[in-house]
């Protein structure tokens, strides 16, 4: 089994790792990842495993893909979300709504509010409903 067509891939996803989580170290040379998978397929060559090499070839020609259009959709994401801030709108999909909690003012459901500070210094904890816990 030939495990060479997913160096790339491995390489790849350890540059995006590293760059994801500002994390320099996490990133590898094409010659480690090359070495690693040579030193994988003899390993591998002790086991039977059922694979094929077609199986191989899509993992690699997928791995490609989502390398190629997912940073193009990771960028645009990001570039639409400094654009955003840029125009002074608030950022999306970050609303938290306690659904247990009961606000300290009136009793009601609070405000919608985007950090957790917000949500300590509006909420407390409705301890007249046990929730999914019984005693």
């Amino acid at each position: 089994m030939d495990l060479s067509g997913l160096t790339g891939i491995f390489v790849g996803a350890h540059v995006q790792l590293a760059q994801a989580t500002h994390t320099p170290e996490i990133a590898i040379e094409f010659e480690e990842g090359d070495e690693f998978l040579k030193r994988a397929q003899a390993v591998m060559s002790h086991y039977s495993i059922e694979t094929t090499q077609k199986t191989i070839d899509w993992l690699a020609f997928w791995g490609v893909a989502s390398m190629m259009y997912g940073t193009r959709a990771i960028a645009i994401r990001n570039r639409h979300r400094d654009e955003r801030a840029q125009r002074g709108e608030q950022p999306r999909g970050q609303v938290i709504r306690p659904l247990r909690f009961r606000s300290k003012a009136n009793g009601e459901a609070p405000a919608p509010v985007t950090t957790m500070e917000e949500v300590a210094q509006s909420v407390e904890p409705d301890l007249t409903d046990p929730g999914d816990f019984e005693l």
